[in-house]
């Protein structure tokens, strides 16, 4: 019997690939592609951005000798897709290129697909594995969210005392170290936009940049329905782009857009209004009353929950994000958990 084959190497590399599209493959998912002969890599690609070629175009052209192909596995985050959509079907150049044995990381659930590559790719005489593997799961759940939800992939931020609060009602507090900070600025610039209440801006008045971490700023959107914070406040005066939901009629002052909610208890209405404006990944920095309100309704993705060694005795308690419990990060004094809403992940 032939050595059984280690799957593992080879698709890690392509989830590493598939990360570096970053959010400039927008609604698209991120998907990684490594071509194998005799146990090297001849062949890397990535979906890059958002309607360019798919990861597998970019690892079949990646390669200098085509005529490995024929002897070659390939490795794919995601299912080929099968249809035509921006870029030509992604099975077809698989089956022309030669390539006998695919692996994929997982199938792609939304309709479009569903099975579908790998069934052309099966009927064409390809061998096909699916590895079922729950990073590759991971990787697609923004795109899952973005089109079978209409809404962007939302993520909570937020920063606690070790006693449990979240901060004060009448003055600002820093909780986070230095280190921290520079993380957070990294986080911003991973997503489209970044969304606070109407205290939080007033009281911290935050400039919701990435000026710590190389990285284009994110659209900020405030939720200001009664409009009570003061124009001269940064996100108003410092002209970068930013989004204000009100119950004005919508208008658009320099760089602000003023976008009218008719109802804002309704989240999901106005999350699907944020994803039609072009936002796929949303992170909320916004206090507690802002997080309790996606939490109530279970519309948020994943939390990010910094807590300090600081004690506050005193303020606002908290959220309390109940979920499964992921990665855990230290840094400095301050430790760092990621908790996953399985709810939302049911499609």
């Amino acid at each position: 019997m032939g050595q059984a084959i280690d799957h593992r190497t080879y698709i890690s590399r392509a989830i590493t690939l598939a990360k570096l599209g970053g959010k400039a493959v927008k609604s698209n998912p991120l998907v990684g592609c490594v071509i194998v002969h005799n146990d090297q890599i001849i062949g890397e690609g990535y979906h890059r951005a958002y309607g360019e070629p798919h990861a597998e175009i970019n690892a079949l052209n990646s390669v200098q000798n085509p005529e490995l192909l024929k002897q070659s596995r390939m490795y794919v985050t995601l299912e080929p897709c099968n249809h035509q959509g921006k870029t030509p079907p992604c099975s077809n150049a698989i089956i022309a290129s030669g390539i006998r044995r695919v692996s994929v990381g997982c199938i792609d659930p939304t309709a479009k697909v569903n099975g579908a590559g790998i069934s052309h790719l099966r009927k064409q005489g390809v061998e096909v594995d699916i590895l079922n593997n729950s990073d590759c799961q991971a990787l697609i759940q923004p795109f899952i969210t973005n089109v079978m939800k209409q809404i962007p992939y939302v993520i909570l931020k937020f920063a606690q005392s070790s006693d449990g609060f979240i901060g004060n009602t009448e003055r600002q507090v820093s909780l986070s170290g230095s280190d921290t900070n520079i993380l957070v600025h990294k986080w911003r610039g991973e997503v489209d936009g970044i969304l606070i209440g109407t205290n939080t801006a007033i009281i911290d008045n935050p400039r919701l940049t990435t000026r710590l971490y190389p990285g284009d700023n994110p659209i900020r959107i405030v939720i200001d329905y009664e409009r009570k914070i003061p124009s001269q406040n940064i996100i108003f005066t410092d002209n970068q782009p930013t989004i204000v939901l009100t119950r004005d009629q919508n208008y658009i002052d320099d760089k602000v857009k003023f976008i009218n909610i008719e109802d804002p208890n309704n989240l999901k209405s106005i999350l699907n209004k944020l994803y039609k404006l072009g936002i796929s990944r949303l992170l909320v920095e916004g206090g507690a009353f802002t997080i309790n309100h996606f939490t109530k309704v279970g519309l948020w993705n994943e939390a990010r929950v910094i807590t300090c060694n600081k004690t506050l005795g005193t303020g606002v308690k908290a959220p309390q994000i109940i979920g499964k419990m992921g990665r855990k990060l230290k840094m400095m004094d301050d430790n760092i958990v990621h908790i996953s809403n399985l709810e939302l992940k049911k499609f």
